[in-house]
């Protein structure tokens, strides 16, 4: 929504003029020539809409649109107009009212379809938004925003055949659209297409190389078409990019984005401070837009996360249920109250709301890891693997969940699968240290015999130990556990000796206790027997 301010300008000057961005206030027949005998705009109450919420440049902003529908009843511009403010404040009922009217006073004003196809796709009426659109490309036949917008109305329509006319008339009309590429990649994709599909969303990439969505689209493509390296590349990039967006020119949704008087700004900054996790300096800039736009479900869902971030739950749950009720298909609002749950040890609650955010969508990594943390917590240990697995397969680059899945087939006395998962993570990670490590610990303390290997489980520990400069208790730990295996007792007494003094200086007495009780076993001159699935800490938290 951040736009050049001469542009801006531009926007601007057009609206008092009673013409959208490229139009001459002439666009059109004169009102008084296609009037329409209809009611007039309903102007919303106190109750549908609360002036006194709203900081007093934005009150402005609505009086003085409210003024100019009272005056001119029948004017197309001034209930369009009004129209707009709803729109870009997101009060999309409202909004629609206003372009519904401005249609039937003046059906010969190209924006005004426009906006209404707009907010009726945001409100799942895609049949009335297709009728709208068709209707602004009526009048603007080359119009490559209306054009888009046609496909994407299709594709969620579920009319490939449809969808792809339109994106291949975007194309037609500018070859470098990314955004119409990636669209006919998704078309081509409902048809089963996957090799022109492909190319597709690689053509989107190749134009617009930081482009979250067409990323996505394309790591399933080739997942599809099994190159899964690929995809396991594409899928780490997509979620790099998953806020990027590729652009093509939409002055009147531009001219949406110039209408907000700070609010929007406020968010922006706030998001990137609560990206950075400077939390304190994210929440009154969040407090400040929501004071603007108290419905800003975006806003109510990253104060969420900023006060799940410095602990305040209660508050947490407040703004993540507020931004679902006003946005109830907002995922990460879903998965962020799956993570208050799991500090608060609900569990099952935490289990419900991250298979909600499943449920919206059925790829959210972070979803999938936060179910196999915690299914298994409330007797689902089966369904934890599988939804691991499935993250692995997501985004194999993650030591996160091939730790978690081993642990857990390990708790379930799965040793060797525990031992091929953590083999096929160091493959993927070769320089990930503590796959390495877990994996030598398995190695030199499984139960079953024929699993357990001294030899390897020393080698790889010494290398792990010799990376991390023989600095880290649980490290030596291992190693201390890999040498008592191979009957080198002494050694195996004098290495965790060294990693008890080490977990003692930096506080970790839990880890200094265990260890005490391995050297007197090492003293016994026994091994240590006991795989200890959670050792790593890796199944505390989502």
């Amino acid at each position: 929504m951040r736009r050049d301010v001469c542009f801006f300008a531009v926007c601007f000057l057009a609206l008092i003029a009673g013409c959208g961005p490229g139009e001459s206030p002439e666009s059109g027949s004169p009102v008084e020539d296609r009037r329409v005998q209809v009611e007039p705009v309903t102007l919303p109450t106190e109750s549908d809409f609360p002036l006194d919420t709203l900081e007093p440049a934005v009150r402005a902003q609505f009086d003085a649109a409210m003024s100019s529908v009272r005056k001119a009843p029948h004017d197309a511009g001034a209930a369009g107009r009004l129209g707009m403010l709803f729109h870009t404040y997101e009060m999309y009922e409202l909004a629609e009212r206003c372009y519904a009217h401005a249609v039937a006073m003046d059906p010969g004003v190209h924006r005004w379809h426009y906006y209404h196809g707009m907010v009726l796709a945001h409100s799942g009426n895609l049949e009335a938004s297709r009728r709208a659109f068709s209707d602004a490309l009526k009048l603007k036949p080359d119009d490559t925003a209306t054009l888009l917008r046609l496909g994407f109305v299709a594709l969620e329509r579920g009319d490939a055949d449809a969808a792809l006319e339109r994106f291949g008339a975007v194309v037609a009309l500018d070859s470098n659209a990314a955004p119409a590429f990636y669209g006919a990649g998704k078309s081509l994709m409902m048809r089963g297409d996957i090799a022109a599909a492909t190319e597709r969303f690689e053509r989107a990439i190749g134009l617009a190389s930081v482009y979250g969505k067409a990323r996505y689209a394309l790591a399933l493509a080739y997942r599809k078409a099994d190159r899964l390296e690929e995809a396991a590349e594409q899928f780490r990039l997509a979620d790099e990019q998953r806020e990027m967006e590729a652009w093509v020119a939409d002055p009147l949704a531009e001219a949406l984005d110039g209408l907000t008087t700070g609010a929007i700004d406020s968010l922006h900054k706030g998001i990137d401070l609560v990206v950075e996790h400077r939390v304190a300096e994210a929440i009154p800039l969040l407090e400040e837009a929501l004071r603007s736009m108290p419905q800003l479900a975006e806003a109510h869902a990253n104060l969420g996360t900023a006060f799940l971030l410095q602990g305040d739950l209660d508050r947490a749950t407040r703004h993540l249920e507020r931004a679902i009720s006003l946005h109830p298909g907002y995922v990460q609002a879903y998965y962020n109250l799956g993570l208050v749950s799991h500090r608060r040890e609900d569990f099952a609650g935490a289990v419900r709301h991250f298979e909600k955010s499943l449920s919206i969508q059925p790829d959210h990594y972070d979803a999938l890891v936060g179910l196999g943390t915690d299914l298994p917590r409330i007797g689902r240990r089966t369904e934890a693997i599988d939804r691991l697995r499935r993250a692995i397969e997501l985004r194999g680059t993650e030591a996160r969940p091939c730790k978690r899945l081993a642990s857990l087939l390990v708790a379930g006395g799965a040793y060797g699968d525990a031992i091929d998962v953590l083999r096929a993570g160091i493959q993927r990670l070769p320089n990930d240290a503590s796959l390495a490590d877990r994996l030598a610990w398995l190695l030199a303390t499984c139960p079953d015999d024929s699993l357990r290997d001294p030899l390897k489980a020393i080698r790889i520990a010494n290398a792990v130990a010799k990376r991390t400069k023989h600095r880290i208790p649980r490290t030596l730990d291992t190693l201390a556990a890999a040498l008592a295996a191979g009957g080198r007792f002494e050694e195996a007494v004098r290495v965790a000796e060294g990693a008890k003094r080490m977990a003692d200086a930096s506080g970790k007495s839990d880890l200094a206790g265990e260890i005490a009780g391995r050297i007197k076993i090492y003293q016994e001159k026994r091994a240590y027997l006991s795989p200890d699935p959670g050792r790593d800490g890796s199944n505390t938290s989502p």
